[in-house]
């Protein structure tokens, strides 16, 4: 992970995840993401996507249970897993409606895989 990139409380989180779950270190089915927004408030998110058919299996219940613990513990607004067809569909329309709403402000969004 780039700590020139990636803020190291962040950075801290993710080396957290890759310890406690190494599988999702390389498993293509996982991708982790850093959502930062300062409109109307400085606020930083995670999100562990995955496919559908994996977001109820035990191994991905105990995972959300572990990013809801480290939403509180690194100061996030939120840290959960959700599903590929949740990111793409819901999530990424609802950033893209933000970027359209501060465009041209001096209010920043941001999204970006983190591995």
């Amino acid at each position: 992970m780039n700590t020139k990139v990636h803020p190291k409380r962040i950075k801290s989180l993710v080396d957290l995840l890759y310890t406690e779950y190494p599988i999702i270190r390389s498993h293509p089915d996982y991708r982790i993401y850093y959502f930062f927004t300062d409109y109307p408030e400085e606020s930083e998110y995670i999100f562990v996507v995955t496919i559908q058919y994996l977001i109820y299996s035990d191994f991905a219940q105990n995972l959300n249970q572990t990013l809801n613990l480290y939403k509180d513990m690194f100061g996030l607004k939120e840290c959960s897993l959700i599903s590929e067809h949740d990111f793409e569909i819901i999530l990424k329309k609802e950033i893209e409606e933000l970027y359209d709403k501060i465009r041209g402000s001096s209010f920043n969004a941001l999204i970006y895989e983190i591995w």
